[in-house]
C-alpha cells in the first residue's frame, strides 16, 4: 500500500474524502491528515508518503507555500484538489509539477484514473530503484569479495570501492567474519527450491540488516558469507566485534528463526591484511565442530588454546602437507615424530590436546576443499572436543588422534580413484550408512546421475556380488547384531534395518540365517 497524506482545513472535506474511493483496492493508503500546511509539512518530514493530496487555501500555511517547500526537498507527486478555479493557482500549480489540479467536489471516476496513473508512476519508481540499488550493491559485494579472497590487489579494490564511494579507512580498523546459516530444511525433499531460497534470503537480509551499515556481507560458499566490518569513526576493538557478533546471533534467530555460527578473524590496520583476517575467520568458523551450533568464536580469543598448537605448528603443517601430496605413509611417520615430540618435551596436557585440534581442524579443511566425503571424520554428535578434552592419557589421545588421521587419508584416498571406483564406494557407504532407508541402486543411481544398470554392473565388477545381495547381507547381519545384543521388539528391529513389512522381513532373515529372528535370539 502506497501512504497517502491529506491536506485540508474542513473536515467535512477529510472525510468526504476518506469515503471517495476504495483506497486499498488502487494499492494506497490514507496513512496520514493534517489540517494545513505548517502540520502537513512537518508530518511530511517526520514520516514516509508516497502521495499528497492538498487544498489550496489554508490557515498558517497555504497549499502553494507547501508544495514549494516539499519540491525543494524531494519530488513526491502531488494532486491539488480545491474548490477555487484560478488560472493564477492552476499556472504556479503547474511550475511545481504537480500532477493535477482537480476542482472540488471531485468525482470518484476521475480520481479513480489520476490514482491509477501515479500508482503506475511509483511502481516504475520502485523498479527502477531495486534495480540500480541491487546492481550497485552487487558491484559493491563483488569487489569486496575479490578484495577479502585476494583475487584482486589491495591497490585496485581500493580503486575500485572509490569509485562506488564506498571505501573504507584502513586506520580504524577493519575485521572481516565468516558466518554460516543452518537452515536444517535445506535437505528437505518436502521444501522446494523457491521456499529455501526465500528463507535463506530472509535470513542473509537479516544477517545483513544486523551487521550494520558499515558492513559489506558477500556469498562464500553454499550457505556461508563473508562480512567486512569497517569502523568510519572510532577505532575498531574486539569488544565491539563480540558484541555485533551476538547482535548478528540474536537477530537472525529471533526474526528469520534460522541460527547462525560465526568466526571472527583479527581487527587489521591495512587493506593488504584484509585477506587474511578473512582467513582467521574462516579457521575459526571450522572450530564449530568443537564449540557446537550456533557459536562465536573469535581469533583473539583463541589464542590460549593456539598457544599449544603454535609449538607443533611446523610438524602439523608437514603432516596435512603429506596428506595433500597423497604421501599417506610419509605423513603417518611424521605424526609418529609429532608424539615423539610431544612425549619427550613432556607438554602440559592443555598443550597436546590443543595440538590435537588444531590437526583435526586443519585435516577436516583439506578434505573439504579437496572435494572428498568429509562425513566420517565429524562425529554424528558433534562431541568430538568434548572427547579430545576429555581423554585422561596421552597414549588414548594419540590413538584418536591416529584414527582421524586415517579416516582422511581414506576419504582423500578416494579422490585417486577411478571414477567406477569412486562410485561403487559411494554405493558401498550409502548402503552401509543407510541401511534402514529406503535405499535401492536407483535412488544412488539417480545421485549419481548414472544408469542404474550401469551402476549394478560396476557394482558386482568391483565386489562379485550384486547390490541386493550387498544390502541384504548388511541388513541382516545388523538384525542379528539387534536381536542378539538388545531387547528391541522384533518389528522395531525391522523397521531399523529397512523393513517395514514385519512378514516379509521374517521370511527374508530365515532365508539368510536358516531360522527365525525369535529363534536366532534364543539360540544366542
Amino acid at each position: 500500500m502506497y501512504p497517502i497524506l491529506l491536506v485540508d482545513d474542513e473536515p467535512g472535506a477529510l472525510k468526504s474524502m476518506k469515503y471517495l474511493l476504495d483506497w486499498e483496492e488502487l494499492g494506497f493508503t490514507i496513512a496520514g491528515e493534517a489540517r494545513n500546511g505548517r502540520q502537513a509539512l512537518e508530518m511530511y518530514r517526520e514520516g514516509h508518503y508516497a502521495l499528497i493530496i492538498t487544498d489550496i487555501r489554508m490557515p498558517v500555511m497555504g497549499g502553494l507555500e507547501l508544495i514549494s517547500h516539499i519540491r525543494a526537498e524531494d519530488d513526491v507527486p502531488i494532486i491539488i484538489m480545491s474548490g477555487y478555479e484560478d488560472f493564477g493557482y492552476v499556472k504556479r500549480a503547474l511550475l511545481y509539477g504537480v500532477k493535477d489540479y482537480l476542482l472540488k467536489p471531485a468525482e470518484a471516476e476521475d480520481v479513480q484514473r489520476l490514482l491509477e496513473s501515479v500508482a503506475r508512476e511509483l511502481e516504475e519508481r520502485r523498479i527502477m530503484h531495486q534495480k540500480l540499488y541491487h546492481g550497485g550493491q552487487a558491484l559493491l559485494e563483488n569487489t569486496v569479495r575479490n578484495w577479502a579472497t585476494g583475487v584482486i590487489a589491495p591497490a585496485e579494490a581500493m580503486r575500485q570501492l572509490s569509485l562506488l564511494g564506498k571505501a573504507p579507512k584502513a586506520e580504524p580498523g577493519i575485521c572481516c567474519l565468516a558466518a554460516e546459516l543452518d537452515l536444517p530444511q535445506w535437505d528437505d525433499p518436502d521444501w522446494s527450491d523457491k521456499e529455501l531460497q526465500t528463507k535463506l534470503f530472509a535470513a542473509r537480509n537479516v544477517l545483513e540488516e544486523a551487521a550494520g551499515s558499515s558492513a559489506v556481507l558477500f556469498p562464500l560458499e553454499e550457505m556461508r558469507f563473508g562480512i567486512v566490518i569497517s569502523s568510519m569513526e572510532e577505532p575498531l576493538r574486539q569488544d565491539m566485534i563480540v558484541q555485533l557478533a551476538e547482535k548478528m546471533k540474536a537477530h537472525t534467530k529471533g526474526y528469520a528463526k534460522i541460527g547462525v555460527t560465526i568466526g571472527s578473524g583479527s581487527v587489521v590496520y591495512a587493506a593488504a591484511d584484509v585477506s587474511r583476517s578473512l582467513e582467521e575467520a574462516r579457521r575459526m568458523l571450522e572450530k564449530v565442530l568443537f564449540l557446537g551450533e550456533h557459536s562465536w568464536t573469535g581469533y583473539s580469543s583463541a589464542a590460549d588454546a593456539q598457544a599449544g598448537s603454535l609449538a607443533y605448528a611446523h610438524d602439523i603443517a608437514a603432516i596435512v602437507g603429506a596428506m595433500k601430496e597423497g604421501q599417506f605413509r610419509h605423513g603417518e611417520g611424521l605424526q609418529q615424530q609429532l608424539w615423539q615430540a610431544i612425549a619427550s618435551g613432556q607438554a602440559p596436557a592443555s598443550h597436546a590436546k590443543s595440538a590435537v585440534v588444531e590437526l583435526y581442524v586443519e585435516l577436516l579443511r583439506l578434505v573439504r576443499e579437496l572435494g572428498a566425503p568429509y562425513e566420517r571424520l565429524i562425529s554424528p554428535k558433534r562431541d568430538d572436543y568434548e572427547t579430545i578434552m576429555g581423554m585422561k592419557t596421552l597414549a588414548g589421545l594419540q590413538q584418536w588422534s591416529e584414527r582421524k588421521c586415517k579416516e582422511a587419508a581414506e576419504a582423500l584416498e578416494l579422490l585417486r580413484r577411478s571414477p567406477a571406483e569412486q562410485m561403487v564406494e559411494t554405493a558401498i557407504r550409502w548402503v552401509n550408512e543407510r541401511y534402514g532407508e529406503a535405499i535401492s541402486m536407483k535412488s544412488i543411481a539417480s545421485s549419481l546421475y548414472v544408469n542404474a544398470a550401469y551402476l549394478g554392473q560396476l557394482f558386482r565388477d568391483e565386489t562379485g556380488t550384486s547390490f541386493n545381495e550387498y544390502l541384504l547381507r548388511v541388513r541382516m547381519e545388523k538384525a542379528k547384531e539387534l536381536l542378539a545384543a538388545t531387547d528391541r521388539k522384533v518389528y522395531e528391529i525391522a523397521a531399523a534395518v529397512g523393513y517395514n513389512d514385519i512378514d516379509w522381513f521374517y521370511k527374508k532373515f530365515k532365508g539368510y540365517a536358516g531360522v527365525s529372528p525369535k529363534e536366532y535370539r534364543m539360540k544366542g
